[in-house]
């Protein structure tokens, strides 16, 4: 009796019971709801009613999704407040906008999934809603839990165009590259999720970013010629996607980018220089062509590489990723190469997402070097560069899990540090050639 008694003593007196009893006192809890999800994660039932007296079933039921959800949040790292939606006068953070897929395309960069599911809609409670020009909700079909709300700086329904992002988040830092700056463009989400469309559009249709920015940057440049390169990172192996593939071309050696704040540059990139607009998309859509890309699945025309486009004017340099899916491998069916394929994908966005983890938190240690993903942007996520990160989600119920998780993402982007000061004079690119190929 006397082992037990002193053993019921010190856990009594343990600094995690104590720790419990202060909760309990301050009537707050340890695992704090973010105040903007508390906001926006309401049950219409219970939003504004009392309930005097024994709780309802409903009370009770929405009580345990909210003890559930502020665990989840918690477990996350995402406790406490999220900023509120920045415009694109902010500088030195990372701006985060959302878009959900364009219904266009429900024929091309779609799943057989998402388009039977998208005819049976009304059959099929959930899914991702875009609430207004900020917000953006979850509604998991399975769990019937109150809908995830998320406050990002933009949000893009089905409806919006490519333009319309065009405008609200990446003009300016064109602007800001002709006259001297560097900023970052970054597409994240799923496979399927349209990244590759929003940011390369469609052959014959609606134009991408990349085709936005070099005519928008042409426009700025006076007559001056805009340089353009290409990079492929394919199996966490380097290509110039404007030379030929040749199995004697040695990979490009990244070098630079092992700190946080640093600039990583590209040793032996082609740099294309072209004053027409023509010359510059004729240069882009040839390297695109040799992209590596295949049909699962999951997507008739999935990335099985990250792409990098770097825009260039004067000392200013824009850099454009189309970063590779998100793909889980039980819905693309992949199997052989393209099984390697995915894991090497899913590696180098595991790899950025440790990057973003570690700046969030303020880490000593920050896992640059464990990829050359990571090597690359993790310049541009920590203040390098102005930066805009293009989250892409599928609207499918049977596909919001892929959504929560890019979703969840996207706030630990926007939770990211500002760095303050001007980027100017620090350039995001590659180092090109001593010579250089030109377009007049």
């Amino acid at each position: 009796m006397l082992g037990i008694e002193g053993s019921l003593a010190d856990s009594a007196s343990s600094p995690t019971t104590m720790r419990s009893r202060a909760f309990q006192r301050s009537g707050t809890s340890p695992f704090a709801l973010p105040s903007c999800v508390a906001a926006d994660v309401q049950s219409p039932a219970t939003a504004g009613a009392s309930t005097p007296g024994a709780p309802s079933a409903d009370a009770a039921k929405n009580a345990r999704n909210l003890r559930s959800e502020r665990e989840n949040w918690a477990r996350r790292g995402l406790a406490g407040a999220s900023p509120p939606p920045r415009d694109c006068t902010a500088q030195g953070s990372v701006r985060v906008m959302v878009r959900c897929r364009p219904a266009c395309l429900l024929g091309e960069e779609a799943s057989t999934v998402d388009r039977d599911t998208t005819a049976s809609a009304s059959s099929v409670p959930g899914g991702v809603t875009v609430i207004d020009n900020t917000m953006v909700e979850v509604q998991e079909p399975v769990t019937g839990r109150m809908p995830k709300r998320f406050r990002m700086d933009r949000t893009f329904g089905g409806d919006a165009s490519t333009a319309d992002v065009f405008a609200a988040g990446v003009k300016d830092l064109v602007h800001a590259v002709a006259s001297g700056s560097s900023a970052a463009v970054l597409a994240y989400g799923p496979t399927g999720a349209g990244k590759t469309h929003t940011m390369h559009g469609t052959a014959g249709g609606e134009p991408g970013l990349v085709q936005l920015a070099a005519s928008e940057l042409l426009q700025q440049a006076g007559g001056k010629p805009v340089s353009v390169s290409m990079l492929e990172l394919h199996n966490d192996t380097l290509a110039d996607l404007l030379v030929a593939a040749s199995a004697a071309a040695p990979p490009l050696e990244v070098r630079g980018g092992s700190a946080p704040g640093s600039t990583a540059t590209v040793e032996g990139a082609r740099e294309v220089q072209a004053s027409n607009l023509n010359a510059l998309l004729t240069t882009m859509r040839t390297g695109l062509a040799r992209r590596q890309v295949a049909a699962t699945l999951r997507n008739s025309a999935s990335s099985r590489s990250h792409v990098i486009v770097i825009l260039g004017l004067g000392e200013g340099r824009l850099t454009l990723v189309d970063l590779a899916g998100l793909e889980r491998v039980k819905r693309s069916g992949v199997e052989g190469s393209m099984l390697r394929e995915a894991q090497s994908v899913n590696r180098s966005l595991q790899s950025l997402s440790d990057v973003v983890e570690a700046l969030r938190r303020g880490a000593p240690h920050v896992p640059c070097r464990n990829s050359k993903l990571a090597r690359l942007l993790a310049g541009p996520l920590s203040g390098s560069s102005e930066t805009v990160a293009v989250v892409s989600v599928a609207p499918g119920a049977e596909t919001c899990d892929e959504a929560l998780a890019a979703l969840f993402f996207a706030e630990r982007l926007r939770r990211l540090p500002a760095k303050t000061g001007s980027t100017t004079g620090s350039p995001q690119g590659v180092r090109p050639r001593a010579e250089r190929q030109s377009h007049s």
